[in-house]
């Protein structure tokens, strides 16, 4: 089952009909996936289906044996990593939704628990579903995606011995088919600070000799109260309020500011992710496949989005993330994770408003096998719905102007300490 009328967390339907104005958003929206530009970009599109153009292959196994992985790539000769943008409605924290430090690390049994540590593997996860008061046409581009999804899904069971695949389509207990996805990480751990070469010669003794009384001069440990917001920044852990507790034994850790854009074209700092993303929004979240095969295991399918734009605004109040509970002092550490950045392709960056020019890290699209979390870290829970068997110009979108007021959250200009109880 995947249409719907109306969001289970929104109420009336006629809250979002906007959306459907002339030259409003779900007008706007399909222009842009059916253009002969950027229509390939979309997973939903009619253009794109599994073995068409893109496909599977067996990737390479992960360092140290024992895990295997498959490849989603475009069907060009190249093996080069298939990227697709997937739109959506975001759903709560009752669906899956998991924002804040914790995302969604696995904090194990309260008798033997993981301390999050520098290198850990931590991804926002963000359930959507389909739009609110979609027309026919968004419809068609949900039921797309969908269908591509699971296709994907039941080809990686085939190649996996009929295996069952955890999954990114799930049902919700209406039996409403929902899509999860994940962030890029967190958290990125401090680079070791960089110190010149010294000299030693017999010339140079008395000299260095002479420093020895002259005290080394210590880094600045002060924050400005109102943090630079920017792509490629990185900020003090302490930014995010619900980074408390004993549970959290970072010592050489930062906040990434991850590829996030408001419905002005802003990027949204990670304390305000939750205002920004908050149940009903719409979304377009680009990224790409993650498929592991632990030796017998599920496999495990993911689709991590690397850059997320706002399309639609919502009415619902944001659900700030809780501090976590304290845990035993008794603990077992979590594998550290590597780290991949991604550039945005032409069809995201053409839909909506104008960005500003910023510096972005550099980008590593050759390495496709993301971090792999330990077997303890993973919901091994398989889907079960499974069917049998160029840059250009954004001049012409202009800042989407929502027609409902909606809480700004707190002001960009620096993090909030404290958001009270979701």
């Amino acid at each position: 089952m995947t249409s719907r009328s109306q969001s289970p967390i929104l109420g009336p339907a006629c809250v979002y009909s906007n959306r459907n104005d002339a030259n409003g958003i779900y007008e706007r929206l399909y222009d842009h996936v059916v253009d002969d530009i950027h229509g390939a970009a979309y997973l939903g599109s009619s253009t794109n289906s599994l073995g068409s153009t893109y496909e599977l292959a067996q990737g390479r196994a992960r360092a140290g044996g024992g895990w295997s992985s498959i490849d989603v790539l475009r069907r060009d000769g190249l093996r080069t990593p298939y990227r697709s943008i997937l739109v959506g409605e975001m759903r709560g924290r009752n669906d899956g939704t998991k924002m804040g430090a914790l995302g969604n690390f696995y904090v194990g049994p309260p008798h033997s628990p993981n301390f999050v540590r520098d290198g850990v593997t931590c991804r926002n996860a963000l359930v959507i579903g389909e739009p609110t008061c979609a027309p026919g046409t968004i419809t068609g581009l949900w039921q797309n995606q969908v269908s591509e999804l699971m296709s994907i899904c039941t080809e990686v069971s085939y190649m996996s011995a009929g295996a069952d695949v955890a999954g990114v389509v799930h049902s919700n207990s209406d039996g409403v088919n929902q899509i999860k996805i994940v962030t890029d990480q967190i958290y990125k751990k401090k680079a070791a600070t960089p110190v010149s070469k010294v000299l030693l010669t017999k010339a140079t003794r008395s000299t260095l000799n002479d420093r020895r009384g002259t005290p080394a001069a210590q880094p600045s440990t002060s924050q400005p109260d109102e943090p630079l917001v920017k792509l490629g920044a990185c900020y003090p852990l302490h930014y995010l309020p619900d980074h408390t507790g004993p549970l959290f034994k970072q010592n050489h850790s930062t906040v990434k500011q991850l590829d996030i854009f408001d419905a002005d074209g802003n990027p949204v700092p990670p304390w305000l992710m939750p205002a920004a993303l908050r149940p009903g929004v719409l979304a377009m979240f680009e990224g790409s496949f993650n498929i592991w095969c632990p030796p017998g295991r599920n496999p495990i399918m993911q689709f991590v989005a690397k850059s997320i734009k706002v399309l639609g605004e919502s009415l619902s109040e944001p659900e700030w993330p809780m501090a976590p509970k304290v845990v035993d002092n008794n603990s077992r550490s979590s594998s550290p994770a590597a780290d991949i950045g991604t550039k945005r392709s032409s069809a995201f960056e053409s839909f909506g408003p104008v960005e500003k020019k910023v510096r972005l890290e550099p980008s590593d699209e050759d390495q496709l096998m993301e971090d792999v979390p330990g077997p303890s870290a993973i919901a091994w829970s398989p889907s079960r719905s499974q069917p049998p068997v160029v840059p250009v110009s954004v001049a012409d979108f202009a800042p989407i102007d929502s027609a409902v007021s909606v809480d700004p959250g707190p002001s960009v200009a620096g993090p909030s300490t404290s958001h009270g109880s979701p």
